[in-house]
C-alpha cells in the first residue's frame, strides 16, 4: 500500500528551494514521497530540475537514456553524483527489483513501445513507479494533437490520458494501488491562496490538467500451479496425515 500522505512538516520539503520548484516537480515528490538514501532510477534525461532535486534530498540516483548526447550533457552538469547507463527503456540493463523507485518524467511519450517500457520499469522496481506525462485531454495536449495531424513529424511525442495509463497498468499488473493528480492548466502559483487552490483535490483530480502524474504501488506477485500427484491404486484415496517417522520425531521433540 501507499505510504502516508505528503509530510509538510518534513524540513526538506519546506525549504525555499523545494517551494521554488515547478509545480510538476512538486507533484512528483508529493505522490512518490521518496525516502532519502533510497535508490531511484530516472528512465529518460528530459528534466534536469528533477534530477537535481533528487540529489538534493540524497537519493541514490541512476539515469538511463538511449541518447548518448543527453547522457553527456547530464554528466557535465552532475558529474559522478549519478550512475549513467545508455539503454532503451524497453530493455533496461538491470536485474529484477534493483531500485526502490523509478520514474518517467515526460519521457514515456518518446519511447518506441510505451507498454513494454512500463513493463520493464515494473520489473526493475521494488516499491513505486511514477509516470509523468503531458495530458492528452489538456488544452496543450489538444493543440499538440491538431498540430501533429496538420504537420506530421518524424519523431512525434505520444500523448496519454490518466485513464489510458491506468488501463495499461491494470493490464500488466492487475488491480494494484494507483494514485494520480494533475497540474492545473492555469498558473496558480502567484499567491499563497492560489497555491492552496492549486494543490486542492478539486483541482488536482481534474482529468484536464496540463501535466498528469500517476504513482503505482507495486505488490509482490506469485504464480501458483496445481501439483498433480500420481496415485498407483485409483481405489486408494489420499489421506492428510503425518508420516510415521515425522510423527515420532515430533513426539520426541515435544517431550524434550
Amino acid at each position: 500500500m501507499f505510504k502516508k500522505d505528503f509530510d509538510f512538516n518534513n524540513i526538506i520539503y519546506r525549504s525555499a528551494d523545494f517551494l521554488n520548484l515547478s509545480t510538476e516537480t512538486q507533484l512528483f515528490f508529493r505522490l512518490l514521497n521518496p525516502i532519502p538514501g533510497d535508490s531511484i532510477l530516472s528512465i529518460g534525461a528530459n528534466s534536469h530540475e528533477i534530477l537535481k532535486a533528487c540529489l538534493e534530498i540524497n537519493l541514490d540516483l541512476s539515469l538511463t537514456d538511449p541518447d548518448k548526447l543527453k547522457l553527456q550533457i547530464a554528466q557535465r552538469e552532475f558529474s559522478h553524483k549519478i550512475s549513467y547507463y545508455q539503454s532503451e527503456a524497453e530493455n533496461l540493463p538491470f536485474d529484477d527489483n534493483s531500485f526502490e523507485y523509478s520514474f518517467f518524467f515526460n519521457s514515456l511519450g518518446y519511447t518506441k513501445n510505451p507498454v513494454k517500457a512500463l513493463e520493464e520499469s515494473f520489473r526493475v522496481t521494488k516499491n513505486y513507479v511514477f509516470i509523468g506525462v503531458i495530458n492528452r485531454f489538456a488544452i496543450k495536449g489538444v493543440q499538440k494533437t491538431i498540430k501533429d495531424f496538420l504537420f506530421p513529424e518524424s519523431h512525434k511525442l505520444k500523448l496519454f490520458s490518466v485513464f489510458e495509463i491506468k488501463q495499461i497498468i491494470k493490464d500488466l499488473l492487475g488491480d494494484v494501488p494507483v494514485k494520480w493528480r494533475t497540474v492545473s492548466t492555469f498558473d496558480l502559483t502567484g499567491s499563497p491562496i492560489l497555491k492552496y487552490i492549486g494543490y486542492s483535490d478539486l483541482i488536482q483530480k481534474s482529468p484536464f490538467g496540463n501535466f498528469a502524474g500517476i504513482c503505482v504501488c507495486l505488490k509482490p506477485r506469485f504464480r501458483l500451479k496445481p501439483l498433480n500427484l500420481k496415485i498407483k491404486n485409483p481405489m486408494i484415496k489420499p489421506v492428510n496425515a503425518i508420516p510415521q517417522r515425522c510423527a515420532q520425531w515430533e513426539t520426541n521433540y515435544i517431550k524434550k
